[in-house]
């Protein structure tokens, strides 16, 4: 045991220093931890095998789509659309529909007012015909009562109400590109004289024996107002008072009494099928006003 310690010893004495085997092994570790890492391996029965966990070539792990991921995709976002535009343009229908319908409603709702207005302010006006046309016309009261021709003399005005003065209001009834529509036509009273131009004569109705005023045509004006229009139909009609006991009240279709006023006036109105659903409108105006035969004693 002591030969070896001396031989070490002269080693020593004939270098001058102690070689130590510290440095060398320190080197390399250094190196073993500058190489890089050897890609893993994976033991099988027919030998080592480089494991696939691991990116070739050092790129990043990125998984991508496949063809028909994408189609399903695409399937489904047409699928959303399409139900989308379905719902936009079911819920602008629906709007649509209740518009029209609140349109027409007001519509009515203002021929209402503007009827009940007009038939409400009638005004008890003795006819009188052109002197130089030649026609002899009895005592009579203005009024022309006709299935879908209505004229006479009102206190109401469209523009100031009831205190604008008395006016001659014409009702017509007439086609339009939808439908059926009333115009009405305002003008100013200026006294019997004015309504001259508009008799032509008396007639004697053949079913009922009465007499009624002959009346030119109503013509449309610029300042012709439609209060209704997009109607089915409409009708005006009126109702006889009876004369005694025994005769009851009747409506009649046309007035054929020149000696009195009706005892009221009914407007009925049907909208379009094909328009807003509404209900058929009906309006009934009591005539307060009465014409009387006795000098002095009504009309004017």
């Amino acid at each position: 045991m002591q030969a070896p310690e001396k031989t070490a010893m002269r080693v020593v004495r004939k270098t001058g220093r102690a070689q130590s085997s510290t440095p060398p092994l320190v080197f390399k570790r250094e190196q073993e931890s500058r190489a890089p890492n050897p890609p893993s391996q994976q033991s099988t029965p027919e030998g080592t095998v480089p494991s696939t966990d691991q990116p070739i070539n050092g790129s990043t792990d990125q998984r991508g789509m496949t063809l028909i991921e994408i189609l399903v995709a695409i399937s489904l976002m047409g699928l959303l659309a399409a139900a989308m535009v379905t719902a936009l343009t079911v819920g602008a229908g629906s709007w649509r529909d209740a518009r029209s319908h609140l349109t027409l409603e007001r519509r009515i709702a203002t021929a209402n007012e503007i009827l009940y207005a007009e038939l409400e302010g009638i005004v008890p006006v003795t006819a009188q015909a052109d002197p130089s046309s030649g026609v002899a016309i009895p005592r009579a009261a203005f009024f022309q009562g006709e299935p879908e021709s209505m004229r006479f003399v009102s206190g109401y005005s469209l523009t100031e109400g009831r205190r604008g003065g008395l006016r001659i209001v014409e009702l017509q009834v007439s086609d339009a590109s939808r439908g059926r529509r009333i115009l009405l036509n305002e003008l100013p009273y200026g006294g019997p004289a004015a309504l001259a131009g508009m008799i032509r004569g008396v007639e004697r109705d053949p079913l009922s024996g009465g007499l009624r005023l002959q009346f030119a045509p109503i013509q449309p004006l610029a300042s012709s107002l439609i209060i209704a229009d997009e109607l089915e139909s409409c009708r005006f009609s009126y109702l006889r008072p009876p004369k005694g006991r025994v005769d009851a009240a009747l409506w009649v279709p046309q007035w054929d009494d020149v000696t009195r006023l009706p005892g009221a006036i009914r407007v009925e109105m049907t909208p379009r099928p094909g328009g807003a659903r509404l209900l058929p409108v009906s309006i009934t105006a009591p005539i307060r006003a009465r014409f009387a035969l006795a000098g002095g004693g009504g009309g004017r």
